[in-house]
């Protein structure tokens, strides 16, 4: 069996993809497999835990965080590649009816995905559509393994996991003793508690004998100093990547947890198993959560000026011992 996932989808999103694998490897032992993602986002398609071989583009159609849209010719390029593969089995985890065309495009007979009103022409096997804002979002992808023939405890979804390349080497030192990774960005700032609260937040951490490693793009280092002037102390993962995510899976694997919004960073840590407090304040999908075995907390607020310290250190405490 040749499988082919595709998901042209931001990093959280490819994260839940991850939720596929386990089930398929067990229903096609002996499959080889192909993974279309992002451009930006295939480090987390490498360190999904199958051997694949991973095509990367970015769609013209959509932006990617801290970059523009695709090229249209490079990204055919990558169609006709994955077009070589063969695929026998495509699932189309992107909602997006692009997605599902390119599915067509490439030519696997049997292609699953999402029954939306532009894609079912492009699949042969469309599953409906839920409101993730109540369903979460493994819960729906489960569908599109019983489209495939996998049938499962509709009760169990399937755990996230994700891989990192423990042979890769940091730009700088990690921090000595256990550390602590924050994440005070996301997609839209609306919903980003301020910067000045991370800071007293960190405060606290470094008081508990932690270091803490601030994440976020070189561009985005700056506010992060300027509203917070012991940051100075801290690492900044920006200059411990090499601009490359999978040196940021490889850090974050190795924390002690990851306080961060509702974004990609607290999904890929929270599916290597590493302790998330995650902050949605609010959410688009409350349901956006990934499901890893390590502890996870979600707090919820209206708003981000709802949210007090003391909130977040009463769920840190779990997580942090000697906070």
């Amino acid at each position: 069996m040749r499988l082919l996932l595709i998901c042209f989808d931001n990093l959280g999103d490819l994260v839940f993809t991850s939720s596929l694998v386990a089930p398929l490897k067990a229903r096609y032992p002996d499959a080889t497999w192909t993974i279309f993602c992002k451009d930006y986002a295939a480090d987390i398609a490498r360190a999904f835990p199958v051997d694949a071989q991973v095509i990367a583009a970015d769609p013209w159609w959509s932006k990617s965080p801290g970059r523009g849209s695709g090229g249209i010719v490079s990204f055919f390029k990558a169609v006709a590649h994955a077009r070589q593969g063969r695929p026998e089995l495509t699932i189309v985890t992107s909602t997006n009816w692009r997605a599902s065309a390119v599915a067509w495009l490439i030519g696997s007979p049997v292609r699953i995905g999402f029954d939306r009103p532009k894609a079912r022409r492009w699949l042969t096997n469309c599953v409906p559509m839920v409101n993730w804002s109540t369903t979460a979002i493994t819960s729906s992808l489960a569908k599109l393994l019983e489209s495939s023939g996998i049938k499962g405890d509709k009760d169990c979804v399937p755990p996230t996991e994700l891989k990192p390349d423990q042979a890769l080497l940091p730009a700088s030192p990690l921090p000595s003793n256990d550390f602590v990774v924050l994440h005070p960005f996301a997609g839209d700032p609306r919903r980003c508690w301020p910067l000045k609260s991370w800071g007293l937040l960190a405060g606290r951490i470094r008081d508990a004998g932690y270091s803490v490693v601030w994440m976020g793009r070189e561009e985005e280092v700056p506010a992060i100093a300027e509203a917070n002037s012991e940051a100075s102390s801290d690492f900044f993962m920006a200059r411990m990547n090499h601009n490359q995510l999978a040196v940021t899976l490889l850090v974050t694997s190795k924390a002690k947890c990851l306080i961060g919004h509702d974004s990609g960073p607290i999904h890929f840590a929270a599916a290597m198993d590493v302790p998330v407090l995650g902050l949605y304040l609010p959410s688009l999908y409350p349901q956006t959560v990934t499901k890893g075995r390590a502890g996870h907390t979600v707090l919820y607020r209206p708003t981000p000026a709802d949210l007090g310290l003391d909130d977040v250190l009463a769920e840190l405490k779990v997580f942090l011992p000697g906070l």
